[in-house]
């Protein structure tokens, strides 16, 4: 009876958008909707300035509830995706790859969400 999706977004400002912009797309499909931070290891301390590290940390501390995890890793996840870390992925509860972006999100992706929300749901 429950649907939830989840959905992967790099450590930096168009996965933060991508994340809120996923939020907003699963409340109005009435859908439950959980994020997953992913970045290399190594990038919090040696690529990420302390302000950079600060705004990931608020939004995360604002998504709890939503952000499932923020996943470190050793070997370049987004590479092996063959995706780059602006863009998202979002899964289906039974694993599948419902929807991929290999672009960086902007203030017009809430559209193209809603257009992935309404295909996976068959709305």
């Amino acid at each position: 009876d429950h649907l939830e999706l989840l959905a992967f977004v790099g450590p930096n400002a168009s996965g933060r958008l991508w994340g809120n912009l996923m939020l907003l797309a699963a409340r109005d499909y009435q859908v439950t909707l959980k994020l997953v931070m992913v970045w290399p290891n190594g990038l919090w301390s040696n690529n990420l300035g302390i302000d950079s590290a600060k705004e990931i940390c608020d939004w995360a501390h604002n998504k709890q509830g939503s952000l499932l995890h923020v996943e470190v890793i050793d070997a370049d996840w987004w590479g092996l995706c063959k995706i780059p870390s602006v863009g998202a992925i979002l899964v289906r509860p039974d694993d599948h790859v419902a929807w991929v972006s290999h672009s960086e999100s902007n203030s017009d992706s809430i559209n193209d969400l809603h257009n992935v929300f309404a295909a996976v749901l068959c709305c």
